[in-house]
């Protein structure tokens, strides 16, 4: 009798210690965090032309332009194939649906039209580029595709701003500005203060130490 109540005490015993070990796994806090989705994509189409002029001029001004380091490629009014050498910004002014695009390439500055429906710019006649050149006075220049892309993934979706690296495409080219970008709990996303776009949220969780 004596060995069966010093076993069962043992068993008592260990099933104390279980029992406070669970409460301990269970004294965590857990939080809920509300985040960005994915990235920001703002692609430039006839139909969000608009929404493509507001996000270009956002990210693209002219006191802080993007950069394409090494150019990019796109084709004249012929369809045929123009590389565009060389470091070259570009900047984007104005309101409604064809925004000014200002490029910068070799020392030589040049403005023109844009026309969405991927990015066809039309250069003024006063172009000081030669007629030789895509950026050349009254030639047409497409770069397709044409987009933004705001890296937003996994951004906390609390209205506060950070600097993120924003990339716009010009066919396989990448060219980049680094901007002030904030994800609002709405997912509306803001460059600069300015609504760009939206983006699907998500809630994460954690538990912390308790």
């Amino acid at each position: 009798m004596l060995k069966t109540a010093f076993f069962s005490g043992k068993t008592l015993l260990a099933s104390g210690l279980i029992a406070a070990g669970v409460l301990v796994a269970c004294g965590g806090t857990t939080t809920t965090t509300l985040v960005a989705a994915s990235d920001t994509v703002v692609a430039a189409t006839a139909a969000t032309a608009a929404t493509a002029t507001t996000a270009f001029v956002a990210v693209a001004t002219p006191a802080a332009p993007v950069t394409f380091s090494n150019g990019f490629v796109g084709v004249d009014a012929a369809g045929a194939p123009v590389a565009i050498s060389g470091a070259t910004t570009v900047a984007f002014s104005g309101t409604g649906t064809s925004p000014t695009a200002t490029f910068t390439n070799g020392g030589l500055t040049a403005t023109g039209t844009t026309t969405f429906g991927s990015c066809t710019f039309t250069f003024a006649a006063n172009s000081p580029f030669p007629a030789s050149h895509a950026f050349g006075p009254g030639k047409s220049f497409k770069v397709d595709p044409c987009s933004l892309t705001v890296p937003t993934a996994g951004t906390t979706a609390n209205g506060v701003d950070k600097s993120v690296t924003v990339v716009m495409s010009f066919g396989a080219a990448t060219g980049t500005a680094v901007k002030v970008v904030a994800v609002n709990s709405n997912g509306t996303v803001t460059v600069g203060g300015t609504t760009i776009g939206t983006v699907t949220t998500t809630t994460t969780t954690g538990t912390g130490g308790g």
